[in-house]
């Protein structure tokens, strides 16, 4: 029997594409999909000070075609640089191009980003304008000096509230220089009730004309008394490289002792403390709450939006069955202080249990809102209808100055059975149980008269030993049990890591002795050739030194290990295109196995 291996497959598949390309271009290139032409915005929403990233992707495009924008003048616009990828699923060829832009805000509002239109293979291809919502707020930069790298900044949505509405308290660190590490300490504000809104935002903004690249959290803060409170200062530690340098040379000298003193050591980091501006809030307090709307409020005011509602099945349940009753509250104020929402039932035939509140948290233009829902289990005794009256909420609407109240409609459901009626369980044991042998019944009414069957007997018990697992059991806690699992994944996931590090440190290993074997510069550019296209698989054998160059600077994030690879390539060109008097042989392997380490 011929066996085909799945390398064997795989190379008949890629021969038998090419094979059909070249026989018949026309039909592969029919295959390809219907151009389309697309647009998104990053972020979908933001303040002023944000920037903004527009994306236009063509897909299906077979010659490249630059969009043209039809600016509304909403935005400054700056082009970034196109994007452009190829891949083959299900043997069709599949192009997309993408150009980015850089969006700044002129204005703060509904703002709309530009329209497009693309020429692609012949026919003009439009893109519709998004919308854009671009709030005004407090600018982070308005407070900082000029010049200004690095530093820690808070607002404050408002400074004039009444006591109990949310006001929204954004922290951010913004930096215009590299950072390795930011912590923030756990500030309290005395005097608010807190919640967290986000705690690891990051983007890009633009302050007093300078980029900043910024990580802000939010909190949602509810006075708890009216005067004139502060939000005090917020603290930071922020951890930034430095860099020293030598006497008479420059860092950026890929050619002075200094440069490669600094390449080779370690960078050293430095702490630098952060502290914020304080914030004054002026709360007012609440004015006198009417006395019809006194029962519907709970202890603490709600103040802000507010939704009530109540949900529950309509079905048809029997007596003795169960039924469960909801009511959500949904506020931008503090539910923290609301319990419960009573419901009242009339009578004594039907009961009502309360269970645990459930609290869930929302963003919603930038603010918090918390919804709360009260869930209420309902067992009715007998048939009928039944009915709960309607529930009331009194809250405060700090926009009109004014206490409203939200009323739910009442909760009715049917139950079936003759009504006042009890169910079989809610009988007493002598009404049910069945009458002496040879005794007629004691009433002729038929809802006392016996309906269950005999209850059946079963066997008698027998005593069972213990097994010695369930022994085990018993003595050993859940809390016990827990820790013994925890302890045991947490040894797998430490020998895993260590397989996985032995495994990372062989590739390093196989790259060292490669290189000790190298005897001349010939054999030294052909392993600088091998290993940049086995680091990056853009390099290929066939590419010019000069595409490697422009890969190095391009992939490798720190600036001077690709300066310091560049300068040992030049060297190594020089000393085998130009004639001996470089650098020795040992001394390019033992850099350039630097390099490596360091990369």
């Amino acid at each position: 029997m011929l066996t085909i291996t799945k390398h064997c497959k795989r190379t008949t598949l890629i021969l038998f594409v090419f094979c059909s390309i070249a026989l018949n271009p026309s039909t592969f290139l029919a295959a390809q999909q219907t151009p389309t032409v697309r647009t998104d915005i990053s972020p979908k929403s933001g303040s002023v000070s944000d920037l903004y990233l527009f994306t236009v992707t063509i897909d299906g495009a077979q010659e490249k075609s630059t969009p043209q924008l039809k600016a509304g003048g909403d935005f400054n616009v700056q082009l970034i640089g196109p994007k452009t990828a190829v891949s083959i699923i299900n043997g069709e060829i599949h192009t997309q191009q993408s150009y980015i832009y850089q969006l700044t805000p002129k204005r703060e509002g509904s703002l709309h980003t530009p329209e497009v239109e693309v020429s692609v293979d012949g026919q003009v291809l439009s893109g519709p304008s998004l919308s854009v919502l671009i709030s005004g707020g407090a600018q982070a930069g308005q407070v900082a000096p000029p010049g200004d790298d690095l530093f820690l900044h808070q607002t404050a949505n408002t400074q004039d509230v009444y006591q109990g509405q949310q006001i929204v308290n954004t922290i951010g660190i913004y930096a215009s220089v590299n950072v390795e590490g930011v912590s923030i300490d756990d500030a309290v504000a005395d005097g608010f009730w807190q919640e967290v809104i986000s705690d690891n935002n990051s983007s890009r903004k633009v302050i007093k004309g300078k980029e900043y690249a910024s990580l802000e959290l939010s909190r949602a803060l509810f006075p708890l008394r009216a005067g004139e409170l502060v939000i005090s200062r917020r603290k930071a530690n922020a951890k930034v490289p430095v860099y020293r340098r030598g006497r008479g040379g420059s860092l950026l000298d890929p050619f002075s002792d200094d440069f490669f003193n600094n390449f080779f050591q370690p960078t050293q980091m430095k702490e630098v403390p952060l502290q914020s501006n304080e914030i004054k809030i002026s709360v007012k307090a609440l004015p006198p709450i009417p006395q019809e709307l006194a029962k519907s409020s709970p202890g603490l005011t709600i103040v802000g939006p507010t939704a009530l509602s109540v949900d529950y099945s309509g079905n048809v349940i029997k007596a003795g069955e169960s039924k469960s009753i909801s009511l959500k509250v949904s506020s931008e104020g503090n539910l923290n202080p609301l319990k419960s929402i009573p419901l009242t039932a009339a009578g004594s035939d039907l009961k009502l249990y309360e269970g645990q509140p459930q609290v869930k948290h929302k963003i919603s233009g930038g603010r918090l809102v918390t919804e709360k829902t009260f869930t209420y289990t309902a067992i009715p005794l007998h048939g009928g209808t039944f009915r709960i009256p309607a529930v009331s909420l009194a809250y405060f609407d700090p926009t009109t100055a004014t206490f409203k109240a939200l009323t739910t409609s009442d909760i009715a459901f049917v139950v079936e059975g003759a009504p006042g009626q009890r169910s079989e369980e809610q009988l007493p044991s002598s009404a049910t149980s069945s009458p002496a042998a040879g005794n007629s019944p004691q009433s002729n009414n038929p809802a006392l008269l016996p309906t269950l069957p005999p209850v059946p007997i079963g066997p008698q018990l027998t005593y069972k030993e213990k097994t010695v697992w369930e022994s085990i059991s018993e003595r050993i806690s859940i809390q016990l049990s827990l820790l013994i699992l925890a302890a045991t994944i947490a040894l797998v996931a430490i020998a895993t890591l260590a397989a996985m590090g032995r495994r990372a440190q062989r590739p390093r290993r196989d790259l060292s002795n490669q290189l000790n074997k190298v005897r001349d510069i010939t054999e030294l550019e052909l392993y600088i050739r091998e290993w940049l296209a086995g680091r990056f698989p853009e390099a290929q054998s066939t590419a010019t030194w000069d595409e490697r160059r422009a890969l190095i600077r391009n992939r490798i994030s720190d600036k001077s290990i690709a300066l310091a690879l560049i300068a040992l390539i030049d060297e190594v060109e020089l000393n085998r295109y130009g004639g001996t008097g470089g650098a020795s042989i040992d001394d390019l392997k033992e850099r350039l196995s630097q390099i490596i380490k360091s990369a």
